[in-house]
């Protein structure tokens, strides 16, 4: 079985819808009833407008359907057991990709989305019954809460019984010197790839999503310390990245060079092509393969971290200096987390005050602030 995502746009009521998720089996014919799921995700249903989110959605069917396969399982007639030992072998056993275990919201991620699609063809009548059943959990206060979400702390919902417990973890920043050993390890072109992560806090998916159109011509650019790029953000939101220049300046030679050779080697021409990364194949760079790439580059390194951390240690660099730099202004009315929110893109101000949790206190102001409350209290 092959999952692809068509060039060629669908067209839905009217509209062009490229990007779509197709499902193909050995026998070169679409997967039927898993199908029907996907264009019922990217087509008809109005919670999910984003490419991003469909690829998200079939990766994980992919990724179950293939392990029915595997295993010589129906996907229309399995049991709890099947799906329970799915979580266990992701659990326990590495990626074939990072060569590590998943993490415990990549695995309930997948349990929730495959039993999406199970809850949908039972609806539809493609299945007798759901493989699975769900318990009553108190409310977590979730990441996509609001600052005041601990009120409603108490409130109970249905949890799908297969998920297992996840324990919100700190985000944390790689050093200057871990970066270096890092990027040591990376071809150049990753490498720059890293490098618009760390200077902007872009996603994976946003970095990859960027086009040759994206990057301005240098020559056109005046002296200016940053470049607003606008780009289409996680849930089709749109936001602006604030790119250095001299990445921009970097960039522009990889355009020029790297990917034009890279273009021309397998008959390609370079202005036709509108992807900005390409692979030595002449093809574009996938999330898989940056995956592969990076996550060898962190264990050559010696440092724990993956591709996400980049945009972590933007987040808590940039929440540092931003502090620190407001704290001399005049101005009262510029706060350090909206701001940081809205470079980050995130819909929640709870989201970003995650962050708060992971930046160090300077021990200067802390000494005079101390000093000041003795001062006070005596």
């Amino acid at each position: 079985m092959r999952l692809v995502f068509t060039t060629a746009a669908f067209r839905q009521h009217g509209v062009a819808m490229p990007g779509v998720p197709v499902l193909i089996g050995d026998d070169l014919r679409i997967a039927e009833g898993p199908q029907r799921w996907l264009f019922y995700i990217a087509l008809d249903r109005g919670r999910t407008r984003s490419p991003a989110t469909w690829r998200s959605y079939a990766e994980a069917l992919y990724d179950w359907l293939q392990t029915c396969q595997a295993n010589g399982w129906e996907w229309d007639d399995v049991e709890e057991g099947h799906l329970r030992a799915y979580r266990n072998q992701m659990l326990y056993h590495p990626s074939s990709v990072t060569g590590r275990a998943y993490s415990t919201r990549t695995v309930n991620g997948r349990l929730r989305r495959v039993a999406m699609f199970y809850n949908w063809a039972f609806r539809r009548g493609l299945v007798g019954r759901v493989p699975f059943e769900y318990d009553t959990a108190r409310a977590p206060v979730s990441a996509d809460a609001q600052l005041l979400a601990h009120l409603r702390a108490g409130d109970t919902l249905p949890a799908l019984d297969l998920t297992v417990r996840e324990y919100r973890t700190i985000p944390t920043a790689l050093s200057v010197e871990d970066l270096r050993r890092v990027r040591g390890h990376l071809g150049s072109r990753d490498a720059l790839m890293a490098d618009w992560a760390v200077s902007t806090g872009a996603r994976r998916a946003e970095v990859l999503s960027l086009a040759v159109s994206d990057i301005p011509d240098s020559h056109a650019l005046e002296n200016t310390p940053f470049v607003p790029i606008p780009i289409t953000g996680k849930g089709g939101r749109r936001r602006a990245l604030q790119v250095p220049l001299p990445i921009i300046d970097r960039t522009n030679r990889y355009i020029a060079e790297d990917r034009r050779t890279f273009l021309r080697r397998h008959g390609v021409d370079p202005n036709a092509a509108s992807d900005l990364w390409i692979g030595a194949e002449g093809r574009p760079v996938t999330a898989k393969t940056l995956t592969k790439r990076f996550a060898p580059a962190c264990d050559k390194a010696g440092v724990r971290a993956t591709f996400h951390s980049l945009r972590h240690t933007y987040a808590i660099f940039m929440l540092a200096t931003l502090t620190r730099r407001l704290r001399h202004e005049d101005d009262g009315h510029v706060n350090a987390v909206k701001t940081l929110q809205l470079l980050l893109g995130h819909v929640s101000l709870h989201t970003t005050s995650t962050y708060l949790n992971a930046v160090r206190p300077d021990p200067q102001l802390l000494s005079g602030s101390i000093n000041d409350l003795y001062q006070t209290l005596r």
